[in-house]
């Protein structure tokens, strides 16, 4: 059974629209539930977005006896937090009643220019308190003009709560791409950042209660229907994944849930006797692959294993006769004739006849696979084959060398056609073959 991971999450947010529909305040809503400030507020919003009406927005201001009291318990020494959760208001709205009651005050008094004010305000800054709370303490009227002074006598303070706050932005639009199911390299595509800084910042979000992590992401229907067209035996997981519109990963995934192997890895163990029986038989992968239905790589795979735990599957290469011996070094002599030519017209395997030249060219370097070497009589071949419009590296492949060294051969046989008066291009006919 797949395990519910959000309804956790879901009764948490109910309860604090619950709290935020009788009037509570985020402070109190946090300290009742034992929550963070960011954490009640991300869930109001959340559940603001599912349902508009469910948590209505707080436009009524202060009353007079609020606002009294708040300044009853200001001079008492209390901060904002505690006046909040004692007055049941929102921190901010404490702030901007104190804010009011202090310019009410000091309205008739001469008020302290903010100039003279700057060492202390960006003492107070780097301390750690905020604009507003700096604005509290010595009186300003407005908070920006904090933000000018350190903005004129420490830019580099203010970079840095610049980027505190660039960061808060991200985790945000981390949290809404990820919500959206977006992955994360295309979070880190559309944001400009790495999949490393979307990853942290997704963690980030999660742990404020934002999101909820990567989970299956499958109902019990999909999850069923996976388990069902797993057990036909034939299909893949790419296969379901494209079927049922989902990722490759939440299909292992549920089948990892429910204990079930994926259907083509038990096919493999299944059909492994079989298969290294056959190659015993000496029959070669791509017969096996046929036989039982599978890759030839994958049946390579096997026997590759299966040589590494026993090395009595290994194969020897079964010997060349000398008539075959004879025939493949006169090719290579006369025509010379790639060891991929020489394989496909003698039906030795390419390895077989790769070493073999490996041993001769020793004693005749003659015979040597250089990727640089073409025969004269091939020459007229080389031109049909550019002529017919093949492409350079297709005829490189062909005559078994470097796309370089054909490069340079064209560029002559070229040069060559030109000094005669004929063309060598597509279509037209070429005159000067029975020339070389």
């Amino acid at each position: 059974m797949i395990p519910q991971r959000g309804t956790a999450l879901q009764a948490r947010r109910e309860a604090v629209a619950e709290l935020w529909r009788q009037g509570r305040s985020t402070a109190i809503i946090a300290a009742t539930l034992g929550l963070t400030f960011g954490t009640v507020k991300g869930d109001v919003e959340s559940v603001r977005k599912a349902k508009p009406d469910a948590v209505p927005r707080r436009l009524a201001r202060l009353t007079a006896a609020q606002c009294g009291e708040i300044s009853v318990r200001k001079a008492e020494g209390r901060g904002i937090a505690a006046i909040a959760r004692a007055v049941g208001v929102h921190g901010g709205s404490v702030a901007h009643a104190l804010r009011k009651a202090r310019m009410t005050e000091t309205s008739s008094k001469h008020r302290p220019a903010v100039g003279t004010l700057g060492p202390q305000i960006v003492a107070m800054w780097k301390a750690g308190h905020t604009a507003s709370a700096i604005a509290d303490t010595l009186g300003l009227i407005c908070v920006g003009s904090v933000y000018q002074v350190i903005g004129r006598m420490a830019p580099e303070l203010r970079r840095q709560k610049e980027h505190q706050a660039r960061v808060q932005r991200l985790v945000q639009q981390v949290a809404i791409l990820r919500q959206q199911k977006h992955s994360h390299r295309a979070i880190a595509c559309e944001l400009g950042i790495t999949r490393v800084m979307v990853k942290k910042y997704a963690h980030r979000a999660i742990a404020a209660g934002a999101f909820v992590g990567r989970g299956p992401g499958i109902t019990k229907a999909e999850a069923r229907e996976i388990i069902a067209l797993n057990a036909v035996g034939n299909i893949s997981g790419v296969e379901i994944a494209r079927r049922l519109g989902v990722k490759k990963d939440a299909v292992y995934r549920v089948l990892r849930l429910f204990g079930v192997a994926p259907s083509i890895i038990a096919k493999r163990e299944q059909l492994k006797p079989k298969i290294l029986a056959l190659w015993e038989a000496r029959w070669t992968s791509d017969a096996i692959a046929r036989v039982c239905n599978m890759k030839a790589n994958t049946i390579r795979a096997i026997a590759h294993r299966a040589v590494l735990n026993n090395p009595a599957y290994r194969r020897q290469a079964p010997r060349l006769s000398p008539d075959e011996i004879q025939h493949i070094v006169a090719l290579r002599r006369e025509s010379h004739y790639s060891a991929s030519e020489i394989s496909e017209l003698t039906g030795v395997s390419y390895p077989a006849v790769t070493r073999l030249f490996r041993e001769l060219s020793q004693s005749e370097p003659g015979l040597s696979l250089n990727r640089t070497l073409i025969a004269e009589n091939r020459l007229p071949e080389v031109m049909r084959l550019m002529a017919q419009g093949m492409s350079t590296a297709q005829i490189a492949k062909r005559f078994g060398v470097t796309p370089e060294f054909m490069k340079k051969l064209l560029y002559r046989l070229r040069q060559r056609a030109r000094s005669r008066g004929t063309l060598i291009s597509p279509g037209i006919e070429l005159l000067l073959l029975s020339e070389v």
